[in-house]
């Protein structure tokens, strides 16, 4: 660790606050450390142990523990100012968690209307709308825009945001389709930030919806070094091996990830989509419907569920969740992808290009995968398919995926 009288010094500070982070059988290990950046003496001292859950809590508590040993003194904007970042901490807890990212607009709003020239506040406000699109919780056409608009103003604000950049290289991936665009944004974060944790993890995505599997590996194991206690980083190291038919290897960062927490639906989501590759379908159908439990509101994981039900050889429980899914009530809109993911399952390949063509007229965000998805590997052969491959503009620049194939499960 640096020596906090060098750290005091460069930033020309009096005190300096360390920490170490360690990971324990049941949660994590905090140690903090409040120094004298003069001669080192220790001023206060104090280890937390908490489970992964009260992460949130814990950081509201040391703040707490740490303003009160300072004995700040705040004025009336410092103390909106303090409070914006403890709402916009609040705000990226629930981004992690991804279970509960109304809360998180909630509480980034909250930042914003405290400091207006907070940034980063911005930023999370983006990557909410980014992911309630994602996750098929809003019409990608009201969310997306919502991201733009909150991504743009935190550049405004501050251009040399890593965070910002990472939000708006998001939509240009997902929404926009522009490529070198949001490659351009994503190297710029990653330039600007280099410890940036998710602009490393949405790059990796977005390299490998490109078909570039080795680099997409490669990146999504650096964001793991840099971040290896988050779930959701070893929940996208999982994707990317499972897009990139590393399905055994993805095997082995899903169980992980279930160790640690059964109850987090990216893991189970990935599991089963994983046990379905590997030909374990029932396994597939139970790990599913358990992450379908954890977020009942989530059209990937019905449509994925139906599939998987669907390739598992029960039609007509498939059949009931396509239903559910295409009936799926106003405001929200039917993610057209994960219907058309439903009729490849079942074998009905005319519907399923229907869907296709459907998805693409309102550019749903997943389409983005659909070079690298497994589960379209039947379509393949189609001359519709390489058709849609080009119009999405994949086809011509990235024709085919770079690694080999291993122990896929055709449909």
């Amino acid at each position: 660790p640096p020596d906090p009288r060098e750290v005091g010094r460069e930033l020309d500070v009096p005190l300096v606050l360390t920490g170490r982070v360690t990971e324990t059988a049941i949660g994590l290990t905090i140690n903090l450390e409040l120094v004298d950046a003069r001669d080192s003496t220790l001023l206060w001292g104090h280890q937390y142990d908490r489970k992964r859950a009260d992460l949130l809590a814990v950081q509201e508590e040391i703040t707490r523990e740490v303003s009160g040993r300072l004995k700040l003194d705040l004025n009336a904007k410092e103390r909106a100012q303090f409070e914006a970042v403890q709402n916009y901490l609040r705000g990226r807890y629930f981004l992690g968690k991804r279970t509960d990212l109304q809360q998180g607009i909630e509480s980034f709003n909250k930042a914003i209307s405290l400091d207006a020239n907070f940034a980063p506040a911005y930023a999370g406000l983006a990557d909410s709308y980014n992911l309630l699109a994602t996750y098929g919780v809003l019409d990608p056409k009201e969310a997306f825009p919502k991201a733009r608009d909150a991504a743009q103003q935190a550049l405004k604000i501050d251009d040399s945001l890593a965070e910002a950049h990472t939000s708006l290289a998001y939509v240009k991936h997902r929404y926009d389709w522009d490529w070198p665009g949001a490659e351009i944004e994503f190297k710029r974060a990653i330039e600007l930030d280099r410890n940036y944790a998710p602009a490393r993890q949405w790059y990796a995505s977005f390299l490998v919806a490109m078909g570039r599997s080795a680099d997409a590996i490669a990146e999504a194991r650096r964001c793991q070094e840099l971040d290896q206690f988050s779930l959701i980083v070893n929940a996208q190291l999982a994707w990317v091996l499972y897009l990139s038919r590393h399905y055994d290897e993805a095997l082995v960062e899903c169980e992980k990830i279930i160790a640690i927490d059964p109850n987090f639906f990216a893991g189970r989501r990935y599991v089963g989509l994983v046990y379905e590759q590997l030909g374990r379908r029932e396994e597939a159908i139970v790990a599913l419907q358990k992450a379908r439990e954890l977020t009942p509101g989530s059209q990937v994981i019905l449509g994925a569920l139906a599939h998987a039900q669907a390739v598992a050889g029960h039609p007509d429980e498939a059949r009931g969740l396509l239903q559910e899914l295409i009936g799926i009530a106003p405001p929200r809109r039917t993610s057209a992808y994960e219907v058309a993911i439903v009729y490849t399952g079942l074998g009905q390949v005319e519907e399923a290009f229907a869907w296709l063509d459907k998805a693409f007229s309102e550019k749903n965000e997943y389409l983005n995968y659909l070079l690298v998805d497994p589960r379209f590997h039947r379509l393949h052969p189609d001359p519709r398919y390489i058709v849609l491959v080009r119009k999405i503009g994949l086809g011509a620049q990235y024709p085919r995926i770079e690694s080999t194939p291993k122990r896929p499960v055709r449909d």
